[in-house]
């Protein structure tokens, strides 16, 4: 990374949702984290947190959905090509690549 304005605002974003739980970390990973925290070693710090779960996708939180049953419970994240609801039990992923319409209601 060349720009040290990216690379802070990189920096920051991940250990703000690494904080929330939106990025999910193993164990030996979250160790590395804190390790590479403390030195100060931000693109490792980056290069660890790119590989876990969550990172990269926008978090929509707790919603009420239609899949796989009407009045599911669930979590919605979208990134990487792909739509990822969590219900209690499963995770189920949709690959998209376009999306035309979005229906809240």
């Amino acid at each position: 990374m060349q720009h040290s304005s990216a690379l802070n605002l990189l920096y920051i974003q991940a250990v703000s949702d690494i904080k929330r739980g939106l990025i999910q970390a193993e164990d030996q990973a979250a160790d590395d984290l804190a390790s590479y925290r403390t030195s100060g070693d931000k693109v490792a710090f980056l290069g660890v947190a790119r590989a876990q779960r969550g990172y990269g996708y926008e978090h929509f939180g707790d919603c009420t959905i239609s899949y796989p049953e009407d009045d599911t419970k669930g979590t919605l994240l979208i990134g990487h090509h792909e739509l990822r609801v969590t219900t209690a039990d499963q995770d189920y992923r949709f690959y998209v690549h376009r999306m035309r319409s979005w229906r809240t209601y």
